[in-house]
Parts: C-alpha cells; structure tokens; sequence
C-alpha cells in the first residue's frame, strides 16, 4: 500500500514537471515558440530530449512544445529544408541557394550541412517567434473574453505589471527582476499561499520583506492585491533605491538596514525569501526570535530557502550564489545553507507552528509556511 501512495506521489511529481506552471497566456506562447524552434531543427530523433532540456527547467509545458516540434512531419520537411537552405545560403554567400541535383554531390555535403543546419536554427527562431505572438495573442483574447481569469492568470498578470515598475532602472536590473519573477516558482508559491493561509488578506495587510533586495517580491504582492502596507530593508543600499524607485504609488517602503539589527514594525507577515543562508547559524535563530516579537497575533512568517544535502539541486543553487557573489549580484557575507527539517526546528523554537513546507522547482528551494503561536497554544513536544 505504502509503496502504492510512494509511486503514485512520483507521478504526480513527474506530471507536473512535464506540464509546467500553470498554461497562462505567456508560458503557452513561450512553450509553442520554443516547440516550432526544435522542430525546424534537422535533429530528428532527440526532438523529444530537447524539448524536455529547454521546458523542464524553464517551467514551460513540455507538451505543448513537443506538439509543436512536430511541424517537422514528413509532408512539411521539403520545405521546411527548402526553406533553411536559403537563409542558410543567404547569410554565408550573400544570396539564394539555385538548387539543383548538379549541387548534391559529396563535395558539397558538407556545405550544404552548414547552410541547412544554420538555416533551421534562423528559420526556428523566425516561426518561433511569429508562432509565439501569435499564440499569445489569441491566447489574451480568449482569456480577456472569458467570464472568469484563472489564477495563474492572475499571477501572471500581476508579475508583468511588478516588471514593468522596473522599466527606469538599469538594464541589468530590469532583466534580472523579469526573469526571476518569471522563472522563479516562488511567485506562483506566495500567491497560493496568500490563498490558503491568509484567506481574509486585503488591502490593510502589512508585510515586512526582511533581505528585500529589489524589492520585487513585496511590490509584486502589492500588485496581486493582497498587501496594503509593506516595509523592506536591506543592507545594499543600491537595490534598495532601485526598490524605492518601482514603488510610486504604493505604500511601499524600502530602506537600507541590516536584518539582524534593523527595526521590525508590527505586521501581520514576515518574509525571508532567500536570505536566511547569508547568516550564521546562531543569527538565523536570531532573526526568527525578532520576527516572531514583530508580528501580530496569528501572523505568519515565510522562509523560502534551499534544503541543504537534498541533493544535486542544492549543489546547484551554492554554485549559482557563489557566481552571483563573485559577480556583485549578491553580495552576502557568507554562505550556510541549512536542512528544511533544522529550519523547522528552529522557527518553532522561536514560537511558530509549522504549517507547510512546499519543495518547488529544480533548485531543492523551500517555502516554509509558519504561524506564531498564540499564547494559550503548547509548544511542539520537544521544543
């Protein structure tokens, strides 16, 4: 039985891999374009593989990309090759290709190779992207006529919008923000559990975004609709004028401060998305205790942070931070990543209640979901 619920959990997983995110308008165009991309490939045979390389980690619908890989079927592969000789021919000599049987000879096997396969890889990129607007475009309209807009929809339309405050910042930046926000599960994460844990959030919930960076998190928050007030420091003064900057017209407020010091106002939520392993072990115990003095009855803290031993995806995520640090992009002091099971550990010695802990993504991140106790609620046996 137990081995029953074991492999029917792996599927699920498996599934959902395969899917994707949720098919919003966006990632439907992005898994359609990356689709018609491989089937112009001449690469028959590993369609599949590379489709599964480019969706998987990108969070896009393998099989909505592999549908479309299939452009490549018999009828349409003449002019498919047709059509790739010529750009190819195009781009290295300067003009079209004159076919004829003369040319197919094994002198120029090698040549017409070139062109074919350069070719495909400017035709793909050509029906990918005309394919992928026009998705989207259809896609939008569908949704925009429809009676309700899903969730995802929802979320995604609230991360476009979160970029798009980013629009006046350095290029650097705005990349960087659109493409975490975009990437990264975590939004599709805070927003599901802004549904579950906070059904009643509106427009007077206050947040503090303890390591805020960017502040694109509790900006995009905002733009769900569930955040009315939000405080976010951080000790990088450059991201937080960045931060400062998208805020306009929002009750948002960014300020450079260390987490371990800086003031935590009264608040119903505290995040700590990713910043938890920049700290020693004693200070992120710290940090906790002071969450849990700042927030309300019945608030909730957030954690977001990679489970450290759970295998290749943590190995992974302390490659991607040690290149982040050595590139300016994060500029902590250290790293010391910890296990879900001693994170859980110690947000309940500081006096919270574990609700969840929901592994996404290819990276072993975390999000960790805990609610202070109240005062006439037991500590957990063997705090």
């Amino acid at each position: 039985m137990a081995f029953r619920f074991e492999l029917r959990a792996s599927l699920g997983r498996a599934y959902r891999r395969i899917r994707g995110s949720d098919l919003t308008p966006l990632r439907f165009a992005l898994s359609l374009a990356v689709g018609l991309w491989v089937g112009c490939l001449p690469l028959y045979g590993v369609h599949f593989f590379l489709c599964a390389l480019l969706t998987l980690p990108l969070r896009l619908n393998f099989l909505v990309a592999y549908a479309a890989a299939h452009i490549s079927i018999p009828p349409t592969v003449p002019f498919l090759w047709f059509a790739a000789l010529q750009l190819g021919s195009l781009v290295l000599s300067g003009g079209w290709l004159a076919l004829s049987w003369s040319e197919f000879t094994l002198a120029r096997a090698g040549q017409l190779g070139g062109m074919l396969l350069l070719g495909s890889l400017l035709l793909g990129a050509i029906l990918g992207g005309v394919g992928g607007v026009l998705a989207y475009v259809v896609a939008r309209s569908a949704g925009a006529r429809a009676s309700t807009v899903s969730a995802a929809t929802q979320v995604e339309r609230a991360v476009l919008r979160t970029a798009e405050r980013y629009a006046r910042a350095p290029r650097s930046a705005r990349y960087y923000v659109r493409l975490k926000l975009l990437l990264d599960p975590l939004a599709e994460q805070l927003a599901a559990v802004f549904r579950s844990f906070l059904p009643d959030a509106s427009r007077d919930l206050v947040i503090v975004d303890a390591g805020t960076g960017r502040g694109q998190y509790a900006l995009f928050l905002h733009e769900l609709g569930v955040v009315g007030t939000s405080w976010g420091f951080d000790h990088d003064a450059e991201k937080v004028a960045l931060a400062q900057a998208a805020a306009g017209g929002l009750d948002a407020h960014f300020a450079a401060g260390d987490l371990r010091h800086a003031p935590y106002p009264p608040c119903d939520v505290v995040l700590f998305l990713d910043v938890l392993h920049y700290l020693s072990a004693s200070e992120q115990a710290l940090v906790l205790e002071r969450a849990a003095l700042a927030l309300r009855d019945n608030g909730h803290v957030l954690v977001r942070e990679t489970d450290d031993g759970a295998g290749f995806g943590a190995r992974l995520a302390l490659w991607f931070e040690r290149v982040g640090r050595s590139f300016g992009i994060n500029r902590g002091e250290r790293l010391e990543l910890v296990s879900t099971r001693r994170l859980e550990d110690n947000l309940q010695r500081a006096g919270f209640i574990v609700l969840s802990a929901d592994r996404t993504g290819t990276l072993d991140n975390v999000l960790v979901v805990a609610r202070k106790r109240s005062p006439d609620e037991r500590p957990m046996l063997g705090e």
